[in-house]
């Protein structure tokens, strides 16, 4: 496997490159190409954080983009095929919950990363689809785990 280069633009969409020579491209507007079996979309309000879970995903092999807004995260899932989701809660308000429900009707799969151990919060993500709730702060290990677990791999 290549290794696996990721950025982030704050108003769109940040792409790319590495791939195995089992995975498939699917067109990106723009004319990039998005490896589509194993990327992850991560929607994350601190650029910091952001960095950080991509960092952590890029040494597994695992490609990710990332989203700083709900709005983005429409805009994102309207241009781009991701085979998963992560959600951090932090600074984001009630529409997110719209967007996770979006996410469980097209069975895209999501993993909610909340900044507390919540009741409420596990209640909301498990009536809304998601298939986890990670609490902060993270252990990469598990991050890990989910992740692969959800990607089917590793």
């Amino acid at each position: 496997m290549t290794k696996v280069r990721t950025r982030s633009v704050t108003h769109g969409v940040a792409v790319q490159v590495g791939r195995t020579e089992d995975e498939e491209f699917l067109p990106h507007p723009g004319g990039r190409k998005v490896i589509a079996s194993r990327l992850v979309l991560i929607v994350e309000r601190s650029q910091r954080n952001l960095d950080l879970l991509q960092g952590a995903l890029a040494k597994e092999g695992i490609e990710a983009i990332g989203a700083h807004s709900t709005e983005s995260l429409e805009e994102v899932l309207s241009r781009t095929e991701v085979a998963l989701v992560l959600i951090d809660l932090s600074g984001l308000d009630e529409r997110v919950w719209e967007g996770c429900e979006r996410l469980r009707t097209a069975g895209v799969p999501f993993v909610v990363i909340s900044p507390r151990q919540s009741a409420d919060v596990y209640r909301a993500s498990a009536v809304h689809g998601a298939r986890g709730v990670l609490v902060k702060p993270l252990a990469v290990r598990e991050l890990l785990a989910v992740v692969k677990g959800l990607l089917g791999g590793d």
